[in-house]
């Protein structure tokens, strides 16, 4: 008894929720004109046609002030001057591959490829030069430190060690990839794991074959299916 009033409760608020919304969309479209006793009509009812003037208005509102944002000239972080995005067919700012486009003729191409050499030498020499000042750099400042430790009775720092040269690498003795791994050899390297979770699954393959060879053919698949 108890369950039939609960279904007939919900049944009812459904249907209340339903002549809600029917009522709703039927004032929506202004086919309703509801009045209470006294043949006035309700104040405290949803407007829905100024409803949505009003969201119109707001979301032109907004799409007017993401365009002026948009259209507005770029502003960078800080003081400094606004980034500009690279682009193949300007002049290449910075040393590198990836800033070098190859002709594609021959003659053409040769000429870039020693442009290319050119411009990675300049590279190294900045780099080297730059190496050069910062380690002079390092030794007046640690010049500088020993005088201050001397004066107060203190032992100067010793000279930190020269830079080992990088060692020489044979390309010789680079071993070379192996061959590549057959379906085969990987199937038989897969069956021989020892790991825990694999133990027992050759024996459950060759029950597999043992009961297909034993298998009556009326109950054997088409030769279609091993195809």
């Amino acid at each position: 008894m108890r369950r039939e009033e609960e279904v007939e409760r919900i049944r009812a608020a459904e249907q209340k929720l339903k002549d809600k919304s029917e009522l709703y969309d039927r004032m929506q479209e202004g086919a309703v004109n509801l009045s209470n006793s006294e043949d006035s009509s309700f104040d405290f009812l949803v407007d829905f046609g100024t409803k949505r003037r009003k969201i119109d208005e707001d979301r032109a509102i907004e799409r007017d002030r993401f365009r002026e944002q948009e259209t507005a000239a770029p502003v960078g972080f800080g003081w400094g001057p606004v980034p500009e995005h690279y682009h193949h067919s300007e002049e290449q700012r910075v040393y590198g591959t990836s800033h070098m486009r190859l002709s594609m003729n021959a003659n053409k191409r040769r000429d870039d490829i020693e442009k290319l050499l050119d411009m990675s030498k300049q590279t190294d020499a900045e780099l080297a030069k730059r190496k050069e000042a910062r380690k002079k750099k390092d030794k007046e400042r640690r010049d500088k430190l020993n005088k201050m430790r001397v004066r107060n009775g203190l032992e100067p720092l010793p000279s930190p060690p020269p830079t080992p040269p990088p060692p020489e690498i044979d390309l010789d003795s680079i071993p070379l990839p192996g061959q590549k791994e057959t379906p085969e050899e990987r199937h038989a390297r897969l069956m021989k794991s020892d790991r825990e979770w694999d133990r027992g699954k050759g024996l459950y393959t060759t029950w597999i074959e043992k009961e297909r060879d034993e298998r009556e053919d009326e109950f054997r698949p088409p030769d279609s299916y091993f195809q």
